[in-house]
């Protein structure tokens, strides 16, 4: 089964080269096309996509940003050393 946690990261990775900040409704809205995407029914409930993003940021993978009015969540360092690569290759290195 797909984990929350992961479902976030492929939704930083794919928005990764124009955007690099949303709001948690952004975040919770990639996350659930992409339960759509994984057919993973039904999709993982806001209160618990909220919790894991939590847990990430205390964990410091992600990081709250804010402009004084709104909360953003990025990424607290770069995705390749939250996620690293899983290629045969680089495990055989």
């Amino acid at each position: 089964m797909v984990e929350i946690r992961d479902l976030i990261l492929d939704f930083y990775e794919k928005k990764a080269p124009n955007k690099t900040m949303f709001m948690f409704g952004d975040v919770y809205k990639g996350v659930k096309k992409l339960c759509v995407k994984e057919k993973i029914d039904p999709p993982y409930k806001l209160r618990a996509v909220k919790k894991v993003v939590d847990k990430m940021v205390i964990d410091a993978e992600l990081d709250y940003w804010s402009s004084g009015s709104t909360t953003y969540i990025k990424l607290a360092k770069p995705l390749e050393e939250i996620r690293p690569s899983t290629n045969l290759e680089d495990k055989l290195d």
